[in-house]
């Protein structure tokens, strides 16, 4: 407790003497660094199921730590260009490490402490960004039996990504597609879902041309029998929506959108279709499909009618036939614009080819004067 006070005091008086960095920096490692408990081995429905916080029994003595850590890296007497020798890539590794930790508190202090480590030591940042890669793809495409620390570190990630320059560099392009898209497929994505999908928000908003790509990755990722997971994609799908509707983006994803939201019109689960049908709810949404694609107009409309004819749930037949009639009445009116549209152009056409003859009858009388 005296250290924490003291570097409290050293931030706002005399800087710390870097004399004192290696010791203060050997001190956290000696405390923090250290073997986590093995987790049982079980399957996602254990993880689930165990909802009870396993506090760290020595997390008294470990929150001192994790503060003089916290404060050492915020004191503004630590120049960055000194401390980057004691702060060192192994020691980052090991605190990335401890986010497997059962304990909720502790995974939130390793949260404050990394983004600020990221903040302060800009030669550090490529390598976090590394370390976040790897513990992603592990948990992707590696059996584990925990994803403790996979939502708080997504929470990193989110304000990392908001501090992305524009033009996005090819680096961030692959990690949003070959890392955060391929995360979707991830049994336990339930677990940490509310942060991916804010991460990948982040990213439509930061560069709006990125939506095309991740809506057909996710939707090359669906889930066929999973409806809890469908919900949580349709949410997703919903956010990047609201983004992208009026941007030109959307007219590259538009036909696999429409076709594979069509496709759980078919799903039995009530809150699949009803979330499916609020979508549809989008007078602006619905009128550009109409007039970009009617085809695919007429396959909600096939779907919609299946739905109201043979679904168990009373709203859902209810909201599905209003949703049918809407696009119905709108699918007519697009046709009647098309086919005056169509008549302009062939009284053009027709116009054209007269005051094309007047003009050569005209020409050969003026000849032959």
């Amino acid at each position: 407790i005296g250290l924490v006070e003291y570097i409290s005091i050293q931030n706002t008086t005399a800087p710390i003497p870097e004399k004192y960095f290696a010791d203060i920096v050997k001190l956290i490692s000696a405390n923090l660094f250290r073997s986590l408990p093995p987790k049982p081995e079980g399957g996602l429905l254990e993880m689930l199921e165990d909802e009870d916080p396993k506090p760290e029994k020595s997390w008294a003595h470990l929150q001192i730590v994790y503060e003089i850590l916290n404060r050492f890296i915020l004191c503004a007497s630590v120049d960055a260009r000194v401390a980057k020798k004691y702060i060192t890539q192994k020691f980052i590794s090991n605190l990335m490490s401890l986010f497997e930790s059962d304990d909720t508190r502790e995974r939130e202090y390793l949260k404050t402490v990394l983004h600020r480590i990221y903040a302060k030591f800009m030669v550090h940042r490529a390598f976090i960004r590394g370390c976040i890669k790897n513990m992603f793809l592990t948990v992707t495409y590696e059996d584990v039996n925990t994803y403790n620390g996979i939502a708080e570190v997504l929470e990193i990630l989110a304000s990392i990504i908001n501090g992305f320059a524009l033009p996005l560099k090819k680096e961030h392009i692959d990690s949003l597609t070959n890392v955060l898209v391929p995360l979707h497929k991830v049994k336990g994505l339930v677990l940490f879902h509310r942060q991916l999908s804010y991460c990948i928000c982040q990213y439509v908003e930061k560069d709006k041309s990125t939506a095309e790509a991740i809506v057909k990755g996710i939707i090359k990722l669906w889930p066929v029998t999973n409806s809890s997971k469908q919900v949580f994609f349709l949410h997703e799908l919903e956010d990047i929506l609201e983004i992208t509707l009026r941007e030109p983006v959307f007219a590259y994803y538009m036909v696999p959108f429409v076709e594979q939201v069509a496709r759980c019109l078919d799903s039995p689960h009530f809150q699949v279709v009803e979330k499916i049908l609020f979508i549809f709810q989008n007078d602006y949404l619905c009128k550009l499909i109409a007039a970009k694609n009617r085809n695919l107009i007429s396959l909600l409309i096939r779907k919609l009618q299946r739905v109201s004819n043979t679904h168990w749930n009373p709203l859902i037949i209810k909201m599905s036939s209003e949703t049918m009639n809407f696009l119905k009445d709108l699918d007519a009116k697009q046709k009647s614009y098309s086919n005056d549209e169509n008549q302009v152009d062939r009284d053009y056409a027709e116009a054209s080819n007269t005051n094309e003859l007047l003009r050569r009858w005209d020409s050969l009388t003026n000849s032959m004067k």
